[in-house]
């Protein structure tokens, strides 16, 4: 399933984990790989810095992205919880990024 998700789209994935990031949520084995992973992101992106940084000129994102995204996440859990749900961070992720960020 996941797979079929990502084909022919790579950067969904990278997405979601800029997503992930910004929710504080990013766990510690795909931060590893992110920063392993920084160089050919910035070359790829024709930019340097961090992977953050690869994404947001990718995607031509506005510098308070991070904590707009946050924002967004903060208003979810609380209606989350007054509906008595509990809100996944990947399923959030995905759905910001099919919501928000791709066509």
């Amino acid at each position: 399933m996941a797979n079929e998700r990502y084909k022919d789209k790579p950067l969904r994935r990278f997405l979601e984990l800029y997503v992930l990031d910004a929710i504080g949520k990013l766990e510690k084995k795909d931060r590893t790989l992110l920063e392993q992973m920084t160089p050919k992101l910035c070359e790829t992106f024709g930019t340097k810095g961090t992977w953050k940084q690869a994404i947001e000129k990718a995607m031509k994102f506005p510098s308070h992205m991070p904590s707009l995204i946050a924002e967004n996440w903060e208003k979810n859990l609380k209606l989350a919880k007054e509906q008595k749900h509990q809100l996944d961070p990947q399923e959030y992720a995905m759905q910001f990024v099919d919501n928000n960020l791709t066509q």
